[in-house]
Formats: C-alpha cells, sequence, structure tokens
C-alpha cells in the first residue's frame, strides 16, 4: 500500500470513529514536545481535559503534551465576500469580518469566524485597517433602495434569495435596470458582486452587469458580463473596449461571486476564482455600474417570476501608500490609502464614514477615502482568563490568515472556542483551522496590550517605528494579589540576547545594552538573559515576580536600558508588544 493510500485509509478509520458529525476533512497532525509527530484529532472539554487522540489507536496524549497542531484549513467558498475589514489586536493578532461600529468603548464586526459577531473591548484594538493598498470607494448590500441608484423598470428588494444581511436586489426579467454613477473615477481597482443562479434558461431572456469606463475624449467603453439566462454559459463582451479572451464556465445553479479586476495594461474576469475572461486593460477609469435585465429582439415573453438576485456589491481603489507614517501615541489617527495622516479623536465609525475631532472641529470622513484606523494607546487591563492557553490561526481567504490566543473553552467536530482577553468568547470553524499552538495552562491577565519601541532610532519594521526613548512605565493596577506565584510576560522582538547575534551580544554579557526591568522600584530581571537567537520573530519572555513584591491597588511596571560601553547614548532598539501577569493555574505542565 503507497503512501497516499495509507494517508487515505487513516482519514477513514478516524471519521468512523468520531461518529457521523464529524466533519469530511484530513486528520490533524500533532508535534509533540519530544519532536515527534502524531495524526489524529483534538477532542476533550474543559472538565475532563483536552487531549490529542491518534488516529492509528492507543492512548490519548494530553494536550499539555503537544508543542503544536497542524490542519489543512480550507479557505472559505469563493462565492463567500472576503473580509473588508481586519481588526488588528494586540501581540499580533487579528480578526476579520464587517464593520458594524466602533464607539468609545468597543468595535462590533459582522461576519466574524464562523461568520458570527464579534465584539472586541476598544483597549485591546490596535487598528482596524482594509487590506493594504486599498480603499474600498462603494460598498452595497442592498438593505435599501439608495436614491444613489438610478432605476428603470421595478428593481426592488428581496428577502429571499440573499447572500448576506437581510435584503438582495431584485431585477425583474425583461427590462429592469439599476446605475451607479461613482463620484470619482477609478484608474485602477476591482469590482465584485454576488449573485443567484437559479439553475434555469430562458430563450431570448438575460441579465447583465456594464461596467462602463470612460474612454479617450470622453467616450464611454463599456464591459458587460452576462451570467444568464440565455445560455448554458456566462458570457463577456467588450465591443468599444478592451479585447478579452473568454473561458468558457459551466452554469451552476446557487450563489456565486463575480469579480473584475482592472488596471492599466490587464483587464480579468473571475466566477468563483475560475477565470472568465482576460485581455487588456480598460481604455480610462471606471466611471458607472450598470446592473440590468432585457429581453432580445424577437425573444417570447420571460416566464413568469424570472429574476435576477444581486447583493454585496463592491468596488474597491488601488493605491500605493508612500512616505513614512508618523506615530503619536496619545492620539488616534486616521491613514488613508496614500499614505497621508490625520491625527485627533475617534468618537465613532460604521461602514459608511469615520466621525473625528480634529484640533476641536468635528470631522467625518468617508471610508472611500482611509486605509485604516490607528487607535491611542491606551493600556487597560484586561480580564482574567484562565485554563489552557493556545494561539489559533485559520483561513479567511485564500493565503490569509487571522489569529488569537486565549483560554480553550469548548471542542467540537465542527468549531474550537476560545475565551480571550478583549474579544470575548470566539468560536473558530474547525475545517478552517490551520495552526494551534498550546503556550501551557495558567490564569493570565494581559496588563498593556499596546506596542511600544524602546531605544533611540527609527526602525521602520518595529511598531511604532519611531522610538519612545530608553525608560518605558506602565501602571499596573490590580484589584486584589492574584493567589500563588506571579509570572511577569512580555511579548518582545529584536531585543538583543546574551546569545545569537555575532555583533552585539559580547556587550549583553559584559553588562551593557541590557534591558533591566523594575517592579516598583525593585529590579526583578533583564530582558536580554532570556533571547538566544536573533529575536526576528516575537518572543514570550516570562520573569518571575519575587513573592511579596506585588500589591493591591497601583504598581509601577518600568522598563530601563542601558547603552554600549563605548557610547552611553547608543540603546538596544526592540519592540515590547504586549505585557500580562500570568500564575500557574491548576493541572499546569512544567
Amino acid at each position: 500500500m503507497n503512501h497516499h493510500a495509507r494517508r487515505s485509509l487513516r482519514v477513514a478509520c478516524l471519521i468512523a470513529a468520531l461518529g457521523p458529525t464529524a466533519p469530511a476533512q484530513g486528520p490533524e497532525e500533532a508535534t509533540l514536545a519530544d519532536g515527534r509527530r502524531v495524526f489524529g484529532r483534538v477532542a476533550g472539554d474543559a472538565a475532563g481535559g483536552y487531549r490529542f487522540v491518534p488516529e492509528a489507536g492507543g492512548p490519548a496524549l494530553p494536550l499539555e503534551r503537544v508543542a503544536e497542531v497542524l490542519a489543512d484549513g480550507s479557505p472559505p467558498p469563493a462565492d463567500v465576500p472576503p473580509p473588508r475589514w481586519h481588526a488588528l489586536l494586540h501581540a499580533g493578532q487579528r480578526v476579520s469580518g464587517r464593520l458594524a461600529g466602533l464607539d468609545p468603548a468597543e468595535l462590533r464586526l459582522d461576519d466574524g469566524p464562523g461568520r458570527r459577531a464579534v465584539r472586541v473591548a476598544r483597549a485591546g484594538v490596535r487598528a482596524l485597517v482594509q487590506r493594504p493598498g486599498e480603499a474600498v470607494v462603494f460598498d452595497e448590500g442592498f438593505e435599501a433602495l439608495e436614491p444613489r441608484w438610478q432605476r428603470v423598470g421595478n428593481p426592488e428588494l428581496a428577502a429571499e434569495p440573499r447572500a448576506a444581511g437581510k435584503h438582495s436586489l431584485r431585477l425583474p426579467a425583461g427590462g429592469s435596470a439599476a446605475t451607479y454613477t461613482l463620484p470619482a473615477p477609478v484608474a485602477a481597482g476591482r469590482f465584485e458582486v454576488s449573485y443567484y443562479d437559479p439553475g434555469t434558461s430562458a430563450e431570448g431572456q438575460r441579465w447583465f452587469v456594464d461596467l462602463t469606463f470612460r474612454g479617450p475624449d470622453d467616450v464611454p467603453a463599456p464591459i458587460r458580463a452576462v451570467p444568464g439566462w440565455d445560455g448554458p454559459t456566462p458570457a463577456v463582451e467588450s465591443p468599444e473596449g478592451p479585447a478579452l479572451a473568454v473561458q468558457p464556465l459551466t452554469r451552476r445553479a446557487g450563489w456565486h461571486r463575480l469579480v473584475v479586476r482592472f488596471g492599466p495594461g490587464r483587464t480579468a474576469l473571475a466566477v468563483d476564482g475560475d477565470e472568465l475572461a482576460v485581455g487588456d486593460g480598460p481604455k480610462g477609469p471606471l466611471v458607472q455600474v450598470r446592473l440590468a435585465t432585457e429581453s432580445l429582439r424577437l425573444a417570447p415573453p420571460p416566464p413568469a417570476g424570472l429574476a435576477a438576485h444581486l447583493d454585496d456589491l463592491r468596488i474597491t481603489r488601488l493605491a500605493v501608500p508612500g512616505g513614512r507614517p508618523e506615530v503619536d501615541p496619545s492620539q488616534d489617527e486616521v491613514r488613508d490609502a496614500n499614505g497621508d495622516q490625520l491625527f485627533g479623536t475617534i468618537s465613532s465609525a460604521d461602514p459608511e464614514r469615520v466621525q473625528m475631532v480634529v484640533d476641536g472641529t468635528p470631522r467625518a470622513l468617508p471610508w472611500a477615502d482611509i486605509a485604516g484606523l490607528y487607535l491611542r494607546a491606551e493600556p487597560r487591563p484586561s480580564a482574567a482568563v484562565e485554563g489552557l492557553w493556545v494561539r489559533l490561526a485559520w483561513r479567511v481567504e485564500g493565503r490569509e490568515v487571522d489569529l488569537v490566543e486565549g483560554a480553550l473553552a469548548a471542542v467540537d467536530a465542527t468549531s474550537l472556542t476560545l475565551e480571550t482577553p478583549y474579544a470575548g468568547t470566539l468560536s473558530i470553524p474547525r475545517d478552517r483551522l490551520k495552526r494551534l499552538e498550546v503556550l501551557g495552562r495558567c490564569r493570565r491577565q494581559v496588563i498593556d496590550p499596546t506596542p511600544h519601541h524602546l531605544g533611540n532610532s527609527y526602525v521602520p519594521d518595529l511598531d511604532p517605528p519611531q522610538p519612545g526613548g530608553g525608560v518605558l512605565e506602565v501602571p499596573l493596577r490590580l484589584d486584589e494579589v492574584p493567589p500563588g506565584a506571579s509570572t511577569l510576560a512580555v511579548d518582545v522582538v529584536q531585543v538583543v540576547g546574551e546569545s545569537g547575534n555575532v555583533d552585539f551580544s559580547d556587550e549583553v554579557r559584559q553588562g551593557f545594552l541590557r534591558t533591566n526591568v523594575l517592579l516598583n522600584g525593585t529590579k526583578i530581571d533583564y530582558l536580554n538573559r532570556h533571547i538566544r537567537d536573533r529575536n526576528d520573530a516575537p518572543t514570550r519572555v516570562r520573569l518571575p515576580i519575587p513573592a511579596g513584591l506585588l500589591r493591591a491597588g497601583a504598581n509601577t511596571l518600568r522598563f530601563e536600558q542601558s547603552g554600549m560601553k563605548a557610547d552611553a547614548e547608543k540603546l538596544d532598539n526592540l519592540g515590547v508588544l504586549a505585557i500580562a501577569v500570568e500564575q500557574d493555574a491548576p493541572g499546569a505542565r512544567p
């Protein structure tokens, strides 16, 4: 039996063992603490403990003995629109979804993991961004028939079928249309819309999407996509526009996603990720979108009830940000797609616009011009979360992944559920899972989720790139002193260690170029002692806190840097990404 056959047999046996509710997906692969690899599946619960069940049989392994679990997570179906917004959380974590609202207390996302709503305390949000180099200039969910659409015939809202939200746009067959003229032309970008195909054909009847580009001398040059109904395959027409080579695709019943990418030199159309047409770039910028139905000449009357249904329309402008961003930790920041910045106080945001006060003057900024919001540093403690801590990564689009960490709260055949410090309870679809890293059992409270740059030199790949100097003080307020031994857990990057850096490690061993950590005026350790490599990737350093040093109420945590032997002004430039206080939880591994 070859390798692939053995693997298939293992999958079949595992699915049979788990019962009929298990998803039809490949086994998960665990790397144990001793380096061995085992195929199987994560199982268990909080009461009885979590474990890894080998597919080949034998005793289940406590999950604490596993270093990480890898899985063949798949992205969402191609007909599901990719998430527009990414919430950047502390220590490199990210959750994607559709913005529902932002206010002084929290960020709310719809269509988060498992297409469920997510609420994140504002103090735990570093930034809310769109895709790098992109700005969505038009986002239409067809929850209302807005006056910005010029209508012909009888376009209307429909409750079913719909791709998202509560409604879709219904265009009756035979001569209905909805036209949107862009406020500003888009030279390079992407148009996308979800549409429903009933799977039936109707002679002489069709519906289409016209993208009108402004050609030389302002002559319109449209590109028309015709997904149905007259014929078994979608069609593309461009008589006045660029030459396009069309690939025949078979129509299938159900919801689909039409995506048109355009820009100087290239046009590409795809349905559910499958190439429909490709060719030269349009003759000018996109200026208008028209959704319409029509009856061809001498066609019989359309069948009763025949209509096109469209949802989740989006137009995105591409932009290349320029310059080096400045950072002011005391203010909120709006950064546009070209790299320009505006500082002030962000009071609220919704899918249409951001409300901001700049120099005492309220301003409303449309998302069409915004790349992202960067919120001011607020070192507010999180809720304490206890349990088996893991870091989960799952696919949200193509190769893109989201990442969060928290205490494992539940595991079943379809999802893994985490309790997180700032985002509450998140359920991650199991068939999207890419990686689960086991961090150990503990009680953890994040004290400061905001990144800091210690040092005195500009470093582009640190967050923030501007240095904050050689001293960082963080208030640490506790309602009560946690029971048991406590540890200060600091996520750091680019720290010079006592080994691993041929240029500067010798300085550290001699007592220079160090970052000392003091709690309530008492030095407890220095970061460099715990680094054994170049620290190019974030590392969690754990510093034991001497008994009796923490106190109820106000505490002061302080980082102090020393310079080089020959130049006391030259400091180590490093990132402190997050700070937490931890205590061992019952059943914690050494």
